[in-house]
């Protein structure tokens, strides 16, 4: 028996026919796009990371971050997490405030536009915001919509 394609003997051990090298063009996403979800990055179908605009990174990852709880940034993040009393008067606009808060630079920046935040009340005790903007920065602007 021998070691690779030959017979013993008949050959040279371990020398195998290489397949023919067919190369591939493989581009490195600009941002990794992050779901709030499952708290990970998305892959497509081939398991690649899939890539999104960096202004729309920004955005989820300033809302999607509890703020105070990175120790090595305790400012990045948003602060919807410390609102108390989830179907309060006051939850409208508590969410309002936090929300702008948290892409005010952005905004000043000129990066988004803030089209509109939405609060929905699932079950007693839970939130959920959508936030609708445009990414300013894309010569298309078209309008995004993260659910928080």
């Amino acid at each position: 028996m021998g070691a690779g394609d030959f017979g013993a003997g008949e050959g040279l051990a371990g020398e195998d026919v290489l397949p023919d090298i067919v190369p591939r063009t493989v581009t490195a996403p600009i941002a990794l796009r992050f779901d709030g979800k499952t708290r990970d990055f998305l892959l497509d179908d081939g398991g690649r990371y899939l890539s999104v605009h960096p202004v729309d990174q920004r955005v989820a990852l300033a809302l999607l971050i509890l703020k105070e709880k990175l120790a090595s940034a305790p400012e990045v993040g948003s602060g919807l997490w410390k609102i108390a009393y989830a179907g309060g008067p006051t939850l409208i606009a508590e969410v309002n405030d936090h929300v702008r808060q948290t892409l005010q630079a952005m905004i000043k920046a000129g990066d988004i536009e803030l089209l509109a935040v939405a609060v929905e009340i699932p079950a007693r005790g839970t939130f959920l915001v959508q936030v609708d903007y445009l990414n300013k920065r894309l010569i298309e602007s078209e309008r995004r919509v993260l659910t928080v």
